[in-house]
Parts: C-alpha cells; sequence; structure tokens
C-alpha cells in the first residue's frame, strides 16, 4: 500500500472521498452517462464542505493519497478469479441434483465463485458444512418432509409472512441484498452519529465478512448441487401448479447463500455494535413498505434467512446451515485480524 508521509498532514475524509470516488468509477465504468456525472458531482460537493476543515493543498494532497490506495485495493481485486466465475458449466444429473428451475430456466449462476481468492486468508477454513439431509422421494424420508415444509407453508402463508418474504426480496429498484445489509449499517452510522474511524472500521469488517462468506457458501453448494424446492415439488410430490412467491435464482438449494450472507454481516455488526442492539429498518420506506424494528443483528439475520422459506425458494436446513456458516467466516475473520488468531471469545446470547 502507498506509505504515509508522517511529515504531514492528512485530511482523512478526503482522502476517503477520493477512493470512494475512484474505486465507483472503475467498478462501475460501464455506467450511463448520468450516473458517470452523479459520482463526479457527489465527490465535488463533499470536497467543497472539507474547505472548513482544511486548507486547499491539504484536501489535495490527501484526495491523491486515497486514490492511490484505491488504486492498489482495486487492482488487487482484479487478480481473485471473479472473471473467471461464470465460465462454462455442466450440472451432475442424477436423482436430487440441481437443474434449471421455472419460469426463465436459466443456466448455473456462477458455479466457480467457489474458487475465488478470499480477502482474508484463512477466513474459510473449516466453515464447509457436512453434506444436507440424505436424498430421498420416500413420503416417511426426512428430506420429502423438509420439502412438504415448503409446499405447505407457502400454501398459507400468513400476512406477516408474505410481508417478511416481500421485505427481504431485494430485487427492488436500487437495492442488491449486501446493499441492504449495507443500507443497515449505514442507518446505525445515522443512529449513532458513528465517527469516521469506527464507521471506516465497521465497513471494511462487512465487506470482507459479505465476500468471504460468500466464497465459502459458493463453494458448498457446488460440491453438493442439491435441487430447489421448485424441482422436488414439481417431479416428486407431483404439483406442478405450485408455484413459489418469489422466483427461484439459477443456482443450487444448499445451503442459503442469502443465509450465509446474513449470518456473516450481522456477526460482523454485533461485534462491531454489540449483542443486542436494537433497530428499525427503512430501507423500502420509498418504496411504501412499512419499516421493520429488531432486537440485535441476529435477530434481523434470522428473519432475512426465513424469509426464503416462506418465498418458497429454500428448505428450513439450507437456512440454518447459511446461517452458520456466514457466522463461522466472521469469526474467522476476528480472531485472524483481531484477535491475533486466537478463538472469538463466546458471547453472552450466543444461543439465543
Amino acid at each position: 500500500m502507498p506509505a504515509i508521509d508522517h511529515s504531514k498532514k492528512y485530511h482523512w475524509p478526503s482522502s476517503a472521498n477520493s477512493a470512494l470516488a475512484s474505486m465507483s468509477r472503475w467498478m462501475f465504468s460501464f455506467t450511463n452517462a448520468n450516473n458517470r456525472l452523479a459520482i463526479d458531482s457527489l465527490e465535488m460537493a463533499m470536497k467543497g464542505q472539507f474547505t472548513i476543515e482544511a486548507d486547499s493543498g491539504t484536501i489535495e494532497f490527501s484526495a491523491s493519497y486515497g486514490k492511490r490506495v484505491a488504486q492498489k485495493v482495486f487492482d488487487w481485486a482484479e487478480t481473485d478469479g471473479y472473471r473467471r466465475g461464470n465460465e462454462p458449466y455442466t450440472p451432475r444429473r442424477g436423482p436430487g441434483m440441481w437443474a434449471p428451475t421455472a419460469p426463465s430456466f436459466a443456466k448455473a449462476s456462477t458455479p466457480y465463485w467457489g474458487n475465488l481468492r478470499p480477502i482474508v486468508p484463512g477466513s474459510n477454513d473449516n466453515t464447509q458444512p457436512l453434506a444436507p439431509i440424505p436424498y430421498s422421494e420416500k413420503i416417511s424420508s426426512d428430506f420429502y418432509k423438509v420439502v412438504k415444509q415448503v409446499h405447505d407453508v407457502s400454501r398459507n402463508l400468513t400476512q406477516e409472512q408474505k410481508t417478511i418474504a416481500l421485505f427481504w426480496r431485494d430485487i427492488n429498484p436500487g437495492v442488491t441484498a449486501p446493499g441492504h445489509w449495507l443500507n443497515i449499517l449505514r442507518q446505525v452510522f445515522q443512529k449513532e452519529k458513528t465517527p469516521l474511524d469506527k464507521a471506516v472500521f465497521a465497513y471494511a469488517l462487512s465487506g470482507m465478512a459479505l465476500n468471504d462468506a460468500w466464497i465459502s457458501c459458493w463453494k458448498t453448494r457446488y460440491t453438493y448441487n442439491l435441487l430447489r424446492p421448485i424441482t422436488y415439488i414439481h417431479d416428486v410430490i407431483g404439483n406442478n401448479d405450485w408455484q413459489p412467491l418469489l422466483p427461484t435464482p439459477p443456482h443450487p438449494e444448499y445451503p442459503s447463500g442469502f443465509a450465509a450472507m446474513a449470518g456473516a454481516i450481522s456477526e460482523a455488526l454485533t461485534l462491531v455494535f454489540g449483542n443486542n442492539y436494537k433497530l428499525t429498518d427503512h430501507t423500502y420506506d420509498h418504496l411504501g413498505m412499512a419499516p421493520r424494528s429488531f432486537r440485535s443483528f441476529r435477530a434481523i439475520a434470522n428473519e432475512a434467512g426465513i424469509s426464503k422459506l416462506y418465498a418458497g425458494i429454500h428448505y428450513q436446513f439450507s437456512i440454518d446451515i447459511g446461517l452458520q456458516q456466514g457466522k463461522e467466516v466472521t469469526q474467522n475473520i476476528a480472531s485472524i485480524l483481531l484477535n491475533k488468531g486466537k478463538p472469538v471469545p463466546p458471547k453472552k446470547d450466543e444461543l439465543r
């Protein structure tokens, strides 16, 4: 990374502003002219506010440093293997194996994402779960029962369950699934008036947790290639009229990637802000959705996970394992970076 010149005074908000603007331009180089203008305008607006905090020379010097840091990070990220994540893939065939699902029957998405280099070496060590429940088409089997649960729950959704599924749909205009969680973090910052150093740390830990948990989860998914509920319900249970509340994504079932992401980032936010942090999530106020209130970050993760059962796209055991897998990735990161490789101390409410 670029060295800091200790003989000079830096204005760190200027460095952060320049780094974020530069990273946005490089990551979204394909975006339209209006979005590029928006990035430029936001950077200049922030820069203008800094004139009351530092002189122009300090601002320019600090901004240059931020851009050089961003360039180093971007160049390193480009070598993590993501460009090969979606290369051609032929799904394995056979009973219980994943197959493209209705209505789009899209090909498998990012089948090689599990091969990416994690941000933190060792973050995914010992995070691969055991095999899923043995596949079976017998009515008396555990597997049949968990699929039947998805089928029955989806046909008898309460209004609250439907609300939860739609709130965590996270393909609404302007928000992705990771973006929803980062917006939760942004709301915490606003509530706490979080200072820059703590905010940077929280963003970094959250980003590392999201990225590395996704890699661990995707490795598991394409190891077992388990079929989705819609396939079993149509082909085995024989209910061809059944449809999930939300469309099934084009990748294998086990474990839930959405749950792995939720388990990872909720653990990161718990490490930074505490076990019992109460929060009301206003992410979708602009769409007319009612905000939802929670007693802890783990409670948010649990709701995010179960939303995919209500949506009809995941089995309960996939959700449970996903939450645990994501949590373990974040605990590894904390152990490696914050606790010098020692296990993360258990929380008092660990089993709640």
